[in-house]
């Protein structure tokens, strides 16, 4: 016996009330999933249980389909016809292209279904990060801002948000990786540019800093962090005038004291060191001693 034989006595053997049993235990697992389903538990066991239950249905169609039953007509002929009538079979067969096309566009709708709501927990689980982030728990505010990354891996938000519980907590490389990713999914992300520049500088990279804050500035051309900052890399570079018109514009664009007071600050530092140079040009002792110029360092100046 070969195996379309096999094949055949194998679609031949269901009777119709075989078939009806299977069409009815199909539709008890297709019930009973769809119950599981609306508790939002056991996914993968309701997923296999509508899978088995969407296979044992386009098999009974088949079967319906594909039957047939031998009639001897005489001593030597024997004559094969399809078991069920002929709108039956078109039925089955039309059926076979539906079910898969109508578990398609299930699957589907609720892929979509539940990327909508897990995406709209993202603002809440931001701003709980943020809380837990004012509240100085730090574990907790990566969790959220790991989840709501993971929820939206191209939200640049939220990397740059986790970056900065990272550069609080010290860990300035994943800091720097998170702000790298956000600015990789959203270029214009300006806070981002900033937060990255402000550690470059930390590092002492100033020329990474200074490009970020170029870039920041065509978004922010009056934010007085960007001035704060771009003056400091101006300073440490020994362009000391305009770091000083940074350091000035600081001043009157706020009062705020995390800008205003590193500005004055390094503006008080400034003019000292170019009094001291002064000072020491128009002295006549004789002495050989080399002017001194005190620069401000960046590591000095808080941020």
């Amino acid at each position: 016996m070969n195996t379309q034989q096999v094949l055949e006595q194998a679609i031949n053997w269901p009777r119709p009330t075989v078939l009806a049993g299977a069409a009815g235990a199909a539709a008890v697992l297709l019930f009973t999933a769809g119950l599981i389903a609306l508790s939002g538990r056991f996914r993968w066991f309701t997923r296999l249980l509508a899978l088995l239950g969407c296979l044992v249905i386009m098999a009974v169609l088949a079967v319906l389909r594909l039957q047939t039953i031998s009639e001897r007509q005489s001593e030597n002929i024997i004559a094969t016809r399809p078991r069920y009538p002929e709108a039956t079979r078109i039925r089955a067969g039309w059926g076979l292209v539906a079910v898969p096309s109508a578990v398609t566009l299930g699957v589907v709708v609720a892929w979509i279904a539940r990327r909508q709501r897990l995406r709209a927990q993202v603002p809440r689980r931001i701003k709980l990060a943020h809380r837990y982030l004012v509240e100085g728990k730090y574990p907790e505010a990566l969790a959220e801002y790991s989840r709501a990354i993971q929820i939206s891996p191209h939200l640049g938000e939220a990397y740059c948000a986790r970056g900065r519980v990272y550069a609080t907590m010290g860990e300035h490389e994943n800091a720097i990786a998170d702000f790298d990713r956000a600015i990789d999914h959203d270029p214009r992300h300006s806070r981002s540019r900033v937060e990255r520049a402000r550690l470059r500088i930390e590092k002492g990279d100033i020329e990474g800093a200074l490009e970020d804050l170029a870039i920041a500035f065509t978004m922010r051309a009056n934010d007085p962090e960007c001035h704060l900052l771009r003056g400091i890399c101006l300073s440490g570079k020994g362009e000391e005038d305009e770091a000083l018109a940074d350091f000035h514009r600081v001043l009157k664009l706020t009062n705020h004291s995390d800008f205003a007071d590193p500005a004055r600050v390094a503006i008080q530092r400034l003019e000292t060191a170019r009094g001291l140079i002064r000072g020491e040009l128009h002295s006549a002792n004789g002495t050989t001693d080399q002017p001194s110029q005190e620069l401000i360092n960046p590591q000095d100046t808080p941020l």
